[in-house]
């Protein structure tokens, strides 16, 4: 229902407003903050791609669910599985959906270039979040 029946037209910024980093080797660079690297750049993106990072997020905090893993044999590798197929239903679904706008009008091509490098950036982390 997120990826067919939601308005992808609607946005919103997320990540930081982050600063472009000294010249290597100057003074200047000893004030760059160093986890600058890791953080996300200040864009727009769809209110589609934040529903399925939550549902991602959801699906794994159930997956981490020590009761839940308990009372249904193989239910955790099964919700991991499903969080990583809603991030291949996005990538699947929305460039076919939406195909005609995001060849004719830019912002849109746009708003899927961002909504991608997001949910990209965020994947990377989940590994580290959701280890257990």
């Amino acid at each position: 229902d997120i990826l067919l029946n939601t308005d992808y037209h609607n946005t919103s910024r997320v990540g930081h407003n982050v600063k472009d980093p000294a010249e290597p080797g100057s003074l200047d660079s000893l004030n760059d903050d160093p986890q600058s690297a890791f953080l996300f750049n200040e864009c727009s993106v769809s209110l589609v791609a934040q529903e399925i990072l939550s549902l991602c997020r959801k699906t794994l905090d159930d997956a981490s669910d020590h009761d839940a893993a308990t009372t249904i044999d193989n239910l955790p590798p099964s919700l991991y599985r499903a969080s990583r197929e809603v991030l291949d239903l996005f990538r699947a679904i929305i460039p076919t959906r939406y195909g005609k706008e995001i060849a004719s009008i830019p912002r849109f091509a746009a708003v899927l270039h961002n909504d991608c490098v997001y949910l990209a950036h965020e994947a990377s982390f989940l590994g580290a979040e959701y280890k257990e």
